[in-house]
């Protein structure tokens, strides 16, 4: 494999997967973002980038379709500076099409927005970076208190920090947390109060009212005749912990927002089911980690039979009653380590880790339960192929063309029955 191009140090997490989307997706060959001057600032490729005058050649291409490279390129709008691009190297012809660009459209859009928020983070850990440089943190050392009957001894160190005027003299515990603001000072009174009953250790972090930032580490608490003593290391910062905050809350939310946007690109919104892009990722995890273990896969294709005429006779909404229903049932019939997918249409796949008679047995049980489930429009049928394969010799191209091939020779047997590749024949 070449060597990769240069990756900027502005590419974030959330880019990162999103770019590995894209890739599952289009079962690209490469995926940049290319940001001109930045250069590529997330890649994830098998074939060597070529950087190119995309703006020229878009000129002269047909709705950013780059015909002899099969690439779908479309550009990135960003806040005062120059386009991008969003460029997807797809081997397969069957993604170079208008429909594909329009996805990668609707990515690039995505994209957009994360580099701006990037943006936002990036200038954020500059701030941070000169206020750790402008201003101290300040380690204030241990801590000892003294408690007895919900009145509070501070030693000189918490005193100060607490703003208690004198050290020595005891104050309620609710006067002694005037100083820090109120989600704190409940947090601190459960933690004490924690600590009081069970002993052991404990960390708090708190804002005081000041804006000031504080870490309490209990170490250990002391019964003593006079009361509790509480010991612990206190840490106080600035203005920095809440820089860092902000920060590690923006990060987060990118990511989330990625998680979410993966989780829906993965599943099929009709039935629940799995969809074609996570079927694809876990043929090629099983590609990558169970090729030489001693173990089988095995996959189902299932078609509903006649499922045209179904539409024709009883209306969409009953087809999309129907398919649903389908769904359900071979949810319910596959086991836990199975995936359950639709790809198309009327058409399911079932991947499992069986061996071809655990396989067809399961073929079995899926068509026998739709057969005989109720149904609101008209009674269905589906017609299964089945292929099954040792793990160490597993191709996935190979294993859906033949369990592919098997579903065809259940339609010609009749349909509403399961037929199983045999492997003898290759």
């Amino acid at each position: 494999m070449p060597a990769p191009p240069p990756v900027s140090a502005l590419t974030s997490k959330p880019l990162a997967m999103l770019i590995e989307l894209l890739r599952l997706q289009f079962n690209a060959a490469g995926v940049y973002i290319d940001l001109g001057e930045q250069g590529v600032i997330a890649a994830q490729q098998s074939e060597q980038y070529e950087k190119r005058d995309w703006l020229s050649q878009l000129a002269g291409a047909r709705a950013g379709l780059l015909g002899p490279s099969h690439t779908l390129v479309t550009t990135i709008d960003l806040v005062d500076a120059p386009p991008g691009y969003l460029i997807v190297q797809s081997p397969s012809s069957a993604y170079f099409s208008l429909e594909s660009l329009e996805q990668v459209n609707s990515y690039a859009a995505i994209v957009s927005a994360l580099l701006e928020q990037n943006n936002q983070l990036v200038t954020q850990q500059q701030r941070l970076a000169e206020l750790k440089i402008s201003l101290q943190i300040a380690d204030s050392g241990l801590f000892r208190v003294l408690i007895n009957e919900g009145n509070f001894i501070a030693d000189e160190t918490t005193a100060s920090l607490l703003g208690i005027n004198d050290a020595h003299f005891p104050i309620s515990i609710d006067a002694a947390l005037a100083n820090i603001k109120t989600e704190g000072r409940k947090l601190l009174l459960d933690k004490t109060e924690r600590i009081l009953k069970l002993g052991g250790r404990d960390r708090a972090v708190f804002q005081m009212e000041d804006g000031s930032w504080c870490s309490a580490l209990f170490m250990r608490d002391i019964q003593v005749e006079s009361g509790v003593e509480i010991k612990g290391l206190l840490r106080t910062y600035t203005v920095i912990r809440e820089t860092e905050l902000e920060s590690e809350q923006h990060q987060a939310q990118l990511e989330i927002l990625i998680k979410q946007l993966r989780a829906s690109n993965r599943t099929d919104p009709l039935t629940g089911l799995a969809n074609r892009i996570e079927l694809n990722e876990r043929l090629s995890v099983i590609t990558r980690e169970n090729r030489s273990a001693a173990t089988w896969i095995s996959m189902l294709v299932l078609d509903i039979d006649h499922f045209k005429a179904y539409n024709d006779s009883f209306g969409h909404a009953a087809g999309d009653a129907a398919i649903r229903q389908v769904a359900a049932i071979i949810k319910h019939s596959i086991g836990q380590m199975d995936l359950a997918a639709r790809f198309g249409g009327e058409e399911f796949c079932v991947l499992t880790p069986s061996p071809a008679d655990q396989a067809l047995a399961l073929a079995e049980k899926i068509r026998a339960a739709i057969e005989q489930a109720h149904w609101h429009a008209g009674a269905v049928t589906v017609s299964i192929g089945v292929c099954s394969m040792p793990a160490a010799q597993f191709e996935s191209d190979s294993l859906f063309k033949s369990a592919d091939n098997a579903l065809y020779e259940a339609k010609r047997s009749g349909r509403n029955c399961v037929r199983a590749f045999d492997m003898s024949e290759t």
